[in-house]
């Protein structure tokens, strides 16, 4: 009697299905529709049918993706924020739950703006296919309705048909993304084409503390409370009941809060970022690159009614981050971190296109040499070395250090040099 053995074929394909099943897969577009003067809002969610228990609730988290305002999110001054990808961690150490990757996109074409949100356990999709396919879909959902709501004002369409067919292919444009990520596996590809050479010309080392403390209602308010939250009675915390609509209280998602930072910047690089960017030598204008992508509260409050167990104590953290600036340069960031205690480490690489220019070769570093050393900071670590020690055996050991100092007091230096370096 012959064994039923699956091939490696079928062995894929059931990977890939649990993959999707504890997947959830977001994308809200949003248009301004001038004659009425609304937004038209679509939000999709697909995927996670393993961790997304209620189809009610589901709904709900849709409508309020629905409302967010995206075009705020992410606001930067003279960048585009492309894409971001967060690592994750859980805050309560379990095992049995899958951690996932968070992959965040952004794009904007004419009168449209989309958001893509994956949390996924793919650690290996192609962020530049990845965004090419974000962009696409933006561009797209922009021509049916430019030309419906022209239409619409040639009386050949009504406000409530334009609505119907851009919903129509918003599901369409999301499906086929879907399908291409968990079926077709194409975005599955570490290989990324490098079309923009970029130098590092910075690095930040960051302390965070961690806050587990606050609670979120998953009912008809939806407020998050502090732990001291005065409107919070004890008998709402014991019952974990909210005190002010009646509703189910949860564990809200983790925050990290910036707590202390030291640079670590080329000697004599004053002069030539100054030539560059009149802005570059503030040392808040950095740190805003990283806070500024910090996953929105907002956004991770609503994710998280979709199944607190699973987000509930996922706390997230940016790994790499590419801007696009008004000017064609790009930035990008890479970032490695380690947790201590009730405290996160965070080593941050920022490269800008602008100085990967050959003029430049003895005073900054190539970004893909910068990856690397934010590899040999995470093995030093491990190893029991200082930072001073793992910097000083590394392609930047000439680089200078500062001292750690206060995030709140940043204010009073204008230039990064202005901080105390540390002693050798």
């Amino acid at each position: 009697m012959s064994e039923n053995i699956e091939s490696p074929e079928e062995i894929e394909l059931s990977m890939s299905e649990q993959m999707e099943r504890t997947s959830v897969n977001i994308s809200t577009f949003s248009a301004l529709h001038e004659s009425s003067g609304m937004p038209f809002n679509f939000p999709v969610i697909l995927g996670g049918e393993d961790i997304i228990k209620d189809e009610v609730v589901k709904l709900k988290v849709e409508e309020a993706f629905g409302q967010l305002n995206i075009q705020s999110l992410f606001g930067f001054e003279d960048q585009v924020l492309q894409s971001v990808i967060y690592n994750t961690f859980r805050t309560d150490n379990a095992d049995d739950k899958l951690t996932p990757y968070i992959y965040l996109l952004k794009s904007y074409t004419k009168n449209v703006y989309l958001l893509n949100y994956l949390a996924t356990p793919y650690a290996d999709l192609n962020i530049d296919a990845y965004f090419v396919e974000v962009d696409f879909m933006s561009r797209a959902l922009s021509g049916v309705f430019r030309r419906t709501t022209t239409q619409e004002e040639m009386g050949l369409h009504t406000e409530e048909k334009v609505h119907e067919l851009c919903k129509d292919t918003v599901d369409t444009l999301v499906g086929y993304m879907h399908y291409q990520i968990f079926t077709e596996r194409g975005m599955r590809n570490l290989v990324s084409q490098v079309r923009t050479q970029i130098a590092m010309i910075l690095g930040m080392f960051i302390e965070f503390k961690i806050d587990t403390s606050e609670l979120q209602c998953v009912g008809k308010c939806g407020n998050t409370f502090a732990a001291d939250d005065v409107t919070l009675d004890e008998k709402a915390k014991s019952e974990m009941i909210c005190s002010n609509c009646g509703g189910e209280m949860v564990k809200a998602p983790p925050i990290l809060k910036f707590s202390k930072v030291q640079y670590l910047y080329p000697p004599g690089s004053d002069d030539v970022i100054l030539s560059i960017d009149p802005n570059g030598l503030n040392p808040i204008t950095y740190l805003g690159y990283l806070s500024g992508v910090m996953m929105p509260r907002n956004l991770a409050t609503t994710v998280n009614r979709l199944s607190p167990t699973h987000f509930g104590t996922l706390a997230t953290v940016p790994s790499k981050v590419s801007f696009s600036k008004n000017d064609g340069s790009k930035i990008q960031l890479n970032t490695n971190y380690r947790l201590d205690g009730d405290k996160l480490i965070l080593f941050v690489s920022i490269s800008d296109s602008k100085f990967a220019v050959r003029k430049y070769d003895d005073i900054f570093i190539p970004a893909l040499s910068a990856i690397t050393l934010n590899r040999d900071m995470v093995e030093g670590f491990k190893k029991g070395y200082t930072l001073k020690q793992i910097i000083r055996s590394s392609i930047i050991s000439d680089w200078v250090l500062t001292d750690l100092v206060d995030v709140d007091d940043l204010g009073k230096f204008e230039k990064i040099s202005e901080i105390k370096s540390q002693e050798e």
